[in-house]
């Protein structure tokens, strides 16, 4: 189901909506509303950034409910190479 876009320009509302979907931690709906907000404003440069926290979010809470050894792991990776 893709959300409801109006067919007004209204940047400033839209983006707004999408804000609050990332301060109630609904990422997913944020980063599908967003989607569609890249569609209809193609060149505005705060939907990317708007987006980037989304996947930051939905990046930084999925590396949270690894085990605790784990979420370091990368860091010795790196070191070995």
């Amino acid at each position: 189901m893709e959300p409801a876009i109006s067919k007004k320009i209204e940047p400033g509302h839209d983006l707004a909506h999408a804000y609050k979907l990332l301060r109630t931690a609904q990422w997913r709906a944020a980063v599908i509303y967003l989607d569609r907000l890249e569609m209809k404003y193609p060149n505005l440069g705060e939907i990317h950034l708007a987006k980037s926290f989304a996947y930051y979010a939905i990046n930084f809470s999925s590396e949270k409910k690894k085990a605790p050894g784990e979420t370091r792991g990368w860091r010795k990776e790196v070191r070995q190479r």
